[in-house]
């Protein structure tokens, strides 16, 4: 029986999680694997937790708190007792962002003389580092990359951003796309009538965005673009669909610049594919995407997608992409928005399969680094 140990910040419903989540249940995972999972923090999403302990032998979570130095020793030390209590491995993965918490993992990981070593990172956002802070950083980064025997990422450009501009010639350099269950995607002409009836939407043109309501996915520009946009298209209507610490402030917002009956916003959904149906045009103005799983799922769906240039390019899988870079400002944003026809969109889906970005594959791909499955 193999073993694989799967490490990550905290448990929630974020994209990363996600990934995981969807390539635990994929067809493609091995039958004679086991999966163990440590969590730094002891914050569950209770859905993806009752999951999770379907698909795992072991679930644990630390007590990742205090300054810097603290949780750093922390983590090292409960990673270490879950090991040494539920070991050995065959492989460790660690979803993460942050270097420093990378290096530790990797640490452990190799003196539990762990062979397979995974660090995957699935965002491009960084620090503005300078002097001692920036040193340790680098310092951080060589230590993860010389420790790890695997350095994944979710695209080419969240690489250079996580561990510097060689990493793509690493020959320890892997990338893992982000896989999705396509067919659930796939645009649904009678899914669309129903949903959008049941949204009061009639012959609105749908603007959507799919997202943790965050300041990373800066819904807040979208607020502004709606102003602008409904001076000459008085029939648009925003969806945001998503929770997180920005829902009071945007709703606030949405009363200071007289939208109501403009924008709906609607908590994080089980079944995203509705709206991707119902939606005419998707939107995601993010300051940093490692790739984007729900411009993936968006193009799967047939839709036309502007997104900022913070989304890596590598996230373009149709043609039905544009970037616009924040700096343009929201009245060029609303400008450029193009509603896509319903002719064709169902065709979408396979275009998106042929780039690679279908569970099934990606799984194979994340199973065969771990295993050699």
């Amino acid at each position: 029986m193999k073993r694989i140990l799967l490490v990550t910040s905290s448990l929630d419903a974020g994209g990363a999680e996600r990934w995981m989540f969807n390539t635990l249940r994929s067809s493609v995972r091995p039958w004679d694997m086991e999966a163990d999972y440590y969590f730094f923090e002891d914050v569950a999403d209770d859905a993806f937790l009752a999951g999770y302990k379907d698909m795992t032998r072991r679930i644990a979570f630390g007590k990742c708190r205090g300054p810097e130095p603290v949780k750093l020793l922390s983590i090292a030390a409960g990673l270490k007792k879950f090991i040494d209590e539920g070991g050995p491995y065959d492989a460790i993965h660690l979803n993460g962002t942050k270097i420093a918490y990378q290096m530790v993992v990797m640490r452990v990981g190799e003196k539990a003389s762990i062979p397979v070593r995974i660090v995957h990172c699935h965002t491009m956002l960084t620090s503005n580092l300078e002097g001692i802070k920036l040193f340790i950083r680098n310092l951080a980064r060589r230590e993860t990359v010389r420790r790890a025997t695997v350095v994944g990422a979710c695209s080419n450009a969240a690489a250079e951003v996580c561990y510097g501009k060689g990493i793509l010639e690493n020959p320890k350099y892997r990338l893992f796309k982000n896989g999705i269950d396509l067919e659930r995607f796939r645009f649904d002409a009678a899914r669309r009538r129903v949903v959008r009836e049941s949204l009061g939407m009639g012959d609105k043109t749908v603007l959507l965005s799919v997202g943790s309501l965050d300041s990373r996915k800066n819904q807040g520009f979208l607020l502004d673009l709606m102003v602008e946009y409904l001076k000459t298209n008085p029939q648009g209507h925003l969806v945001l669909v998503g929770s997180g610490p920005d829902r009071k402030m945007l709703e606030d917002r949405v009363v200071a610049l007289e939208l109501v009956g403009n924008v709906t916003l609607v908590a994080r959904s089980e079944s995203p594919e509705d709206y991707y149906c119902a939606a005419d045009v998707f939107l995601l103005p993010s300051l940093s995407e490692g790739l984007s799983f729900v411009t993936l799922e968006a193009q799967a769906c047939g839709l036309p997608c502007l997104v900022s240039t913070a989304v890596p390019p590598e996230a373009k899988a149709t043609e039905l992409v544009d970037f616009l870079p924040l700096t343009a400002g929201a009245k060029a944003w609303a400008k450029t928005v193009k509603a896509g026809s319903m002719q064709g969109r169902e065709r979408y889906c396979d275009v998106v399969r042929g780039e690679g970005y279908d569970l099934e594959s990606a799984s194979h791909d994340f199973f065969d680094a771990c295993l050699g499955a």
